[in-house]
């Protein structure tokens, strides 16, 4: 039986859709909705993030993000949508991971997440822990603030 997709999700790239019906399967996300929102929340977008850079989902990733996207770490800042796929793409030391989420927090608008988790190499091994604080708007993710630390 093919799952429905949210109707917020209906009009928009085949890409996305099929990234949610990865993530139903892996029972991330609910089967169904209730309400549809008028955009989808903060973890529901980072949610999709982080399967689309898992997956290598470039194109997934683009659509999720606003054009004036900002990606703060604590070395390095990435200001602009086009700058932060193309390192994602092309620049990661290491694409071949795949993270592991811990927690998400959202906030009471949804329009703010919290995720705790760690990446894993392609063998398991753990590379870093880290906390990434995602901002929404207007259904798209807005900015990226992340926090990095080794494995215990």
């Amino acid at each position: 039986m093919q799952q429905s997709v949210p109707n917020v999700m209906q009009q928009s790239d085949p890409n996305v859709t099929q990234q949610v019906t990865t993530l139903r399967r892996r029972r991330i996300l609910p089967i169904r909705t209730r309400t549809p929102a008028v955009h989808p929340d903060a973890t529901y977008l980072a949610r999709l993030y982080y399967t689309a850079l898992d997956d290598h989902g470039y194109d997934t990733l683009q659509e999720l993000l606003c054009p004036t996207f900002v990606h703060d770490r604590e070395d390095m800042t990435l200001d602009g949508r086009d700058e932060f796929v193309s390192f994602m793409r092309d620049g990661r030391p290491q694409t071949d991971t795949t993270h592991v989420i811990d927690q998400y927090i959202q906030s009471k608008h949804g329009d703010e997440i919290v995720v705790r988790g760690h990446l894993e190499d392609s063998t398991g091994d753990e590379l870093f822990v880290f906390l990434d604080r995602f901002r929404a708007r207007d259904g798209k993710l807005a900015e990226l603030k992340t926090f990095t630390r080794a494995p215990n």
